[in-house]
């Protein structure tokens, strides 16, 4: 059993400790469409683009300004990637020993793993939210914290704590939406070949692409709470 036990360990740290690089990598290279996301949410026209947002950042602080944050932003993603397939992995195996993983139990799993990750990580996610809202003459990062710190207390770094509580249903549709889309197509890929074939395997493009969807999917049943949880942050009022 302890060898079990630390197999399991093991293994959801690497698992961790993947998708913390990945995430981080992926942070830095889509910043600059982060920093727009951040900006148009915090638009209360919505009549700007994504590249007309974009555009706008370059001219009046460089291409600087859609890196804003990249050190927050990118330390935020990590620590969260970090947490959350720590938690999930390590619940996952646990669970696998007792009950079946049906689609309903990797939901909850998925959710309580959300909310470990949301209550470890969340001073990251609202300082970086604050941090893309600034333009050129705003403070930077420990200005910032300092700034909240004594205007709000402690409390000011979980603003928007419930939107996030309730926001963990986001990666728990994710990852569940991505884990049945990958069982369908390994179960139609080992039926189409030969019986002494290996176990079939997704290709990175296809893991990538159910990646996406995954996400997507995820992102779309929940934007409504992200934009007002990003407002929140930011410090705005909702309107």
């Amino acid at each position: 059993m302890g060898q079990s036990g630390d197999s399991a360990s093991f293994i959801a740290l690497v698992q961790a400790t993947a998708g913390a690089t990945g995430g981080v990598f992926a942070a830095f290279v889509l910043m600059p469409l982060e920093i727009a996301k951040t900006r148009i949410q915090l638009s209360h026209g919505g009549d700007l683009s994504t590249l007309g947002t974009m555009s706008n950042i370059v001219m009046d602080e460089g291409v600087q300004g859609l890196f804003r944050g990249a050190f927050a932003k990118c330390f935020e993603t990590g620590s969260k990637n970090f947490v959350y397939f720590y938690i999930y992995d390590a619940i996952n195996a646990i669970a696998k020993r007792h009950i079946e993983l049906t689609t309903g139990v990797k939901l909850v799993l998925g959710y309580v793993a959300g909310v470990g990750n949301t209550i470890a990580t969340m001073p990251l996610e609202v300082m970086a939210t604050k941090v893309q809202a600034e333009t050129k003459n705003g403070d930077g990062l420990l200005a910032l914290v300092a700034r909240v710190l004594e205007k709000e207390g402690i409390v000011g770094l979980f603003k928007g704590f419930w939107y996030n509580i309730m926001l963990c249903v986001n990666p728990a549709i994710q990852n569940t939406c991505f884990d049945r889309l990958k069982d369908w197509i390994l179960m139609f890929k080992a039926r189409a070949a030969a019986a002494s074939s290996p176990a079939p395997t997704l290709t990175p493009l296809q893991a990538f692409a159910l990646g996406a969807f995954a996400k997507a999917v995820a992102t779309l049943a929940t934007y409504p709470l992200v934009r007002l949880k990003t407002i929140l942050q930011a410090g705005q009022e909702v309107k």
